[in-house]
């Protein structure tokens, strides 16, 4: 059975079946479209999976200091998060799948933020 809650850590074809029905809960899909979403998903879980567990970015420090160092890593899993769901969210045509999705998302969002590792903060 399915986890109802995004999994971190888990094997990727169990992170993809996770995603899938935190995304979609309340969302009926095609069969086709199910397909497309969980390939989509696929694709995320891979390029998360392939990144460098230690990327450091300097940002520029307004006090001229060089900037305190912050996590890349993490920033880099927003953006694969955000372009992902924003493909997904293409998929959908009826205005009330989008707001529930959009709702789906959000909370997916909030329990990846609660999840964040000290290091990132």
């Amino acid at each position: 059975m399915a986890s109802e809650t995004f999994v971190r850590g888990a094997a990727p074809d169990e992170e993809v079946t996770a995603e899938f029905t935190v995304l979609f809960r309340g969302i009926e899909l095609s069969p086709e479209l199910a397909e497309r979403a969980r390939a989509t998903i696929r694709q995320c879980v891979a390029d998360r999976l392939a990144l460098p567990s230690r990327i450091r970015e300097r940002l520029p420090s307004p006090t001229g200091d060089g900037g305190a160092m912050i996590p890349g890593l993490w920033s880099r899993i927003v953006v694969l998060h955000a372009v992902r769901d924003a493909t997904l969210r293409s998929l959908l045509t009826d205005p009330a799948h989008r707001l529930t999705f959009d709702a789906n998302a959000a909370a997916m969002q909030s329990q990846l933020a609660a999840a964040r590792p000290d290091w990132a903060t």
